[in-house]
């Protein structure tokens, strides 16, 4: 018996490696199994996350094709609509009619194609017509103003004086207008 305890002891040193073997391989294939199980649940949330990207992406699309849609008609209504020129004879007329000062066109031409209105019917609504006084009267307050705008005038002093001032003292900044002034006293008396 003692050669078959000799026999056990030895294989027993050799299964021992084979079950730690397998053990190992065991963990690790439960790993790799756990990590795979992991990696598809990751899969699957991507997927899902992935299809709900697609269809708000899908709908922020077809938002935007109508959004466009409606910029489209908002702008063809807008084109449509009256729009105000000078090219009307009637529209002239009832410029010149109003006698508006060429820095008021401008303004009722505006406010016409603000209310989409001939320039006729906005020249006698109470809006423009209180635009227009304001403007007449600070034209008016600007013009009186301005009085000031002709150069002033610089006396010119008598020959007698340039001669008085000259015999106290008080000698003109010119030499030339002395002789001059006295020159003409003289041309006088004679």
């Amino acid at each position: 018996m003692p050669d078959t305890d000799i026999e056990d002891t030895e294989l027993a040193p050799l299964d021992q490696p084979e079950n730690a073997a397998d053990t190992a391989a065991e963990n690790e294939e439960t790993a790799i199994a756990d990590d795979v199980t992991a990696v598809a649940e990751d899969l699957e949330d991507l997927k899902s996350k992935n299809a709900k990207l697609f269809a708000r992406t899908k709908t922020a699309e077809t938002e935007a094709k109508e959004l466009k849609q409606k910029l489209k008609t908002f702008e063809q209504t807008k084109d449509t609509k009256a729009t105000v020129d000078l090219s009307s004879l009637k529209d002239q007329y009832a410029l010149l009619q109003a006698q508006v000062p060429a820095d008021d066109i401008e303004e009722v031409l505006s406010y016409a194609k603000y209310k989409a209105i001939s320039v006729a019917e906005a020249l006698k609504t109470t809006a423009v017509k209180a635009i227009l006084s304001e403007k007449a009267e600070l034209r008016k307050s600007s013009e009186a103003a301005n009085t000031s705008g002709s150069k002033r005038t610089t006396l010119k002093i008598s020959d007698e004086a340039i001669v008085q001032k000259s015999l106290v003292g008080d000698l003109p900044d010119d030499p030339e207008a002395l002789v001059e002034a006295r020159f003409n006293l003289k041309k006088r008396e004679k």
